[in-house]
């Protein structure tokens, strides 16, 4: 490298939605870092979007659309732009684009010497794999959109990612401008009464920017996420809260980041564009689904029993398996005159209770099964027509 040094700046829009009666806990941001080594720049972009495309609220030509204005307008190659979607909900389409190409200019205006070093963290106190591994050698994923699967068919959890990796930039006068961090984990939990928030990289981004001070920014990138939730996100005990992992994860993190030393550093950009071949096998797959469905829909016989009936049954037995219908008195006398109607009752009981528990997690296996097959449904239609077409994804490594 010349005698010229690194420099970097950073800046972020508000792009939170305007729209009424919508309630905001905390505000989302498109968070800018640019980088200049006197040969390449670059463009880091951690945005609180979910998406940058097709499962949102963001207009699919988002990403070509900002790269060419940033190229067009602040000289930074469209490629040489690497974008991170986190969480939503966003402003307009063109005002989305006006927010964040701001961030980048005031970014690129406000450029300072600094030295950069990388370290990593690690954090694995609230993510877990969401598909379980099952007995039968399936997997279940734990989602809203289904119930979890009964205990005794879990064999095990699968694999999870607690590495935080890091990136620590530092003013050359003094103080950190800007930390990068990336972290694998869906963000689903949200805040108490469904309240628009950046969600767990918000808070742990508040905990690194003041705890560091002097206006460093911290930018979130969502790692290989495809399977990671939170462990508490099916939890009916507590109000949905984000802050407490969030927490967990931003002193994690400073933990790595105090023991970065920095340096001189050079820039490379690397693009691999990917062709990933759409799935050609859906229409079988919704075949076999159904052919399920259909198999659990027959063994769904018959019961007396209603949930109204059902509950204060369980409960009973529950609370004394031994004499479920009265006090102990009851049965003694029932068998010092020759009698057994109590007995016989809890037995008839007792089997149309396990009728009506095995409805049940019929009912629950049903709804995964629709479930699976509305996502298949849902996220490639009609591809039978087109199946010899691949998606292209363009990725850019900084």
């Amino acid at each position: 490298m010349d005698m010229s040094t690194l420099r970097a700046g950073t800046a972020k829009s508000d792009i939170t939605t305007s729209q009424e009666g919508i309630v905001i806990h905390d505000p989302l941001h498109a968070k800018a870092l640019v980088i200049d080594d006197g040969k390449i720049q670059v463009v880091i972009l951690a945005m609180d979007l979910v998406a940058l495309a097709m499962i949102c609220d963001v207009a699919d030509d988002f990403m070509p659309t900002l790269r060419g204005r940033i190229e067009a307008e602040l000289g930074i190659p469209g490629d040489h732009v690497l974008v991170n979607a986190s969480r939503r909900m966003l402003c307009e389409d063109e005002e989305l684009v006006e927010r964040t190409l701001d961030a980048v200019r005031r970014a690129q205006e406000n450029l300072t010497p600094v030295t950069m070093g990388s370290g990593v963290g690690y954090e694995d106190r609230f993510q877990i794999n969401r598909t379980l591994r099952l007995k039968n050698g399936k997997g279940w994923t734990i989602r809203h959109a289904n119930p979890c699967p009964p205990d005794d068919e879990v064999a095990s959890l699968g694999p999870v990612d607690p590495d935080i990796g890091v990136l620590r930039f530092d003013r050359v006068d003094g103080g950190t401008l800007a930390v990068v961090y990336n972290f694998a984990c869906h963000l689903l939990l949200g805040v108490p009464g469904g309240a628009i928030t950046a969600n767990f990289p918000g808070f742990a981004s508040e905990v690194i920017e003041e705890t560091l001070g002097d206006g460093a920014m911290a930018l979130f990138l969502q790692g290989t996420g495809g399977d990671m939730t939170e462990v508490l996100y099916k939890d009916v005990n507590h109000p949905r809260d984000a802050e407490p992992p969030g927490r967990m994860l931003g002193v994690s993190a400073l933990k790595a980041i105090r023991e970065i030393e920095t340096g001189d550093a050079e820039l490379a950009v690397a693009r691999v564009e990917l062709a990933l071949p759409r799935r050609t096998d859906i229409p079988e797959r919704l075949a076999e689904l159904e052919a399920e469905r259909d198999e659990l829909l027959v063994t769904m016989r018959g019961t007396s029993l209603s949930f109204r009936t059902f509950v204060p049954l369980y409960i009973k037995h529950m609370m004394n398996p031994d004499f479920p219908a009265d006090y102990s008195y009851r049965y003694m006398h029932d068998e010092s005159i020759g009698k057994a109607d109590l007995r016989a009752m809890d037995a008839e009981n007792e089997r149309n209770m396990a009728k009506y528990r095995a409805n049940i997690e019929t009912m629950e296996k049903l709804a995964r099964i629709q479930d699976k097959m509305g996502t298949r449904a849902g996220h490639f239609p009609g591809r039978g027509a087109d199946a010899d077409r691949s998606e292209h994804q363009s990725c850019v490594a900084v």
